[in-house]
């Protein structure tokens, strides 16, 4: 049972490692988007009037000057992650005291954030606050939800 558990918390973490390489790769993508952090914080934020915008990019950017500290130490907890899975040999306890502490900086960076959010929230408009609520989980859609392929998609017809 408790090696069911790792495993589960095994993925959750290879997710949350991938998540953050994506985020990584994505913001060296975009270099206008260091520029202006409305840009990527919050989408929808990219069409709210230029004046608008100055006024709420040092909210965004105080966000992120917060938040890096804790993503600087949630890469070295995931680099200790790495280093516990591939020990030889195997240390069970020191993978788990590497998830444990994973999970706890990961709920600090989310403490972070929602406090952040909560601050960009209460310096919007009400009109901007429900623009904001119909978009708040409207994302991409789920795998079950496309109707068609993504370009140079391959599917189990075209192989």
């Amino acid at each position: 049972m408790k090696s069911k558990w790792i495993a589960i918390l095994l993925v959750t973490s290879v997710a949350l490692n991938l998540l953050l390489v994506g985020f990584v790769v994505g913001k060296r993508a975009m270099p206008e988007a260091g520029t202006d952090p409305t840009r990527v914080y919050p989408r929808w934020a990219r069409t709210l009037p230029e004046p608008r915008r100055d006024a709420l990019r040092p909210v965004v950017r105080a966000h992120m000057q917060a938040i890096r500290p804790s993503l600087r130490e949630l890469r070295l907890l995931h680099r200790n992650l790495r280093a516990a899975i591939v020990a030889d040999p195997f240390d069970a306890t020191a993978l788990d005291d590497a998830l444990r502490a994973l999970r706890e900086q990961d709920g600090k960076v989310q403490v972070v954030s929602h406090n952040s959010f909560i601050d960009f929230v209460a310096k919007l408009t009400p009109a901007e606050r429900e623009q904001l609520a119909r978009d708040v989980g409207r994302g991409r859609p789920h795998k079950g939800d496309r109707h068609e392929p993504r370009p140079g998609f391959r599917t189990n017809e075209t192989r």
